[in-house]
């Protein structure tokens, strides 16, 4: 199978040179000035990468909400919310439906302190009806390193060392979907997903030949492990020896998978759907059969899955199994330089 997919691969490549040269000349487009970008006159900081999910994106912009929480700064948020049911800009702080909204936005809502929030493929016009709503002095703008319409005052871009390529050919090709060059416009590099401390230092050493932006390294830690529809918590040590199964929709499921047996439960089995996978109740009810047949009746699931499952394990009676969520947050390393940096931009741009 391993072999098929080489040499799938490699007949992919023209298209992902192909991909690459697009970009570049997207880039070049807003740098030299013939694409217009625009200013939303309050500073906008950016959490993104140059490839496809599974960066860590979502745990930073949780951080640095509740840093500037922290520091009195009134802040909210602007995403794109994909694979939602609707095109339309929501704007508000509480009651937003994940069909609506998306799974990742309703996530992010249900966690903030009251901070507002807007949703829309145009984030400036999103962000304009943000600022006559709720006038935060601070924006913080999710997966927004390739969104170039809108001007930027801090740019974060998370790079995830497992799936860091050494050549610079983008999707199909690769993981990538920006140019390794776009680096050049980060403020600050965040590493995350480095088990393997030998791959990390290769791969500090590829992005610094692109960016001379400081780095930093991003731990996702795991917050806890919550129940799905009641909300308590349990602790690993409860679990014993007892065997758990993982399911998930996301970009990366090998990371979430290796958090599991990190975290010292017996991971016996899996399912991995694609990301923002949309759950139906007969797959649950399969997963309950395949799981149960291998004696596993608590699952593990994430947190941008579990906007999905909840409603929908509310209206199976059948479905038995225990779900349980794991939620993580981010935790940089050096510990001010986040902060530095932030605060740097609040000042010199919020005047």
């Amino acid at each position: 199978m391993n072999l098929i997919w080489q040499i799938l691969r490699w007949l992919l490549l023209p298209l992902g040179i192909l991909h690459w040269g697009i970009i570049a000349l997207r880039n070049r487009a807003y740098s030299r000035g013939w694409l217009a970008v625009r200013r939303l006159g309050r500073p906008v900081i950016s959490v993104g990468n140059v490839h496809l999910g599974g960066s860590g994106k979502t745990p930073m912009v949780m951080a640095l909400m509740e840093m500037l929480r922290k520091e009195g700064i009134p802040a909210a948020l602007l995403t794109r919310g994909y694979r939602r049911e609707s095109d339309e800009i929501w704007v508000g702080a509480e009651g937003g439906d994940p069909a609506r909204i998306g799974d990742e936005p309703f996530m992010m809502l249900s966690e903030l302190q009251g901070e507002p929030l807007a949703v829309g493929r145009d984030r400036y016009a999103a962000g304009k009806k943000l600022l006559e709503r709720y006038r935060p002095e601070v924006l913080i703008l999710d997966d927004g390193f390739q969104h170039r319409q809108l001007a930027r005052d801090l740019d974060i871009c998370m790079v995830d060392v497992s799936r860091w390529p050494h050549h610079p050919f983008l999707v199909p090709f690769s993981h990538l979907r920006d140019n390794k060059n776009s680096l050049a416009r980060a403020g600050l590099i965040v590493f995350t997903k480095f088990e393997d401390p030998a791959a990390l230092e290769r791969v500090r050493l590829n992005v610094s030949r692109y960016s001379s932006a400081r780095q930093c390294l991003g731990h996702l830690v795991v917050r806890r492990l919550t129940h799905l529809m009641e909300g308590f918590p349990r602790s690993v040590a409860d679990f014993g020896r007892q065997p758990v199964g993982a399911v998930c929709g996301i970009a990366n499921p090998g990371h979430f998978l290796g958090t599991v047996t990190r975290m010292g439960l017996n991971l016996q089995a899996s399912r991995s759907f694609g990301d923002h996978h949309p759950f139906r109740p007969g797959e649950l009810m399969d997963l309950q059969g395949y799981f149960g047949e291998k004696g596993i009746s608590d699952w593990v699931v994430t947190a941008k899955d579990a906007v999905k499952l909840r409603p929908l394990v509310g209206e199976l009676p059948a479905l038995t199994a225990r779900i349980w969520v794991v939620e993580v947050e981010m935790s940089v390393e050096p510990v001010g330089l986040l902060r530095e940096l932030v605060l740097r931009t609040v000042a010199e741009h919020g005047k």
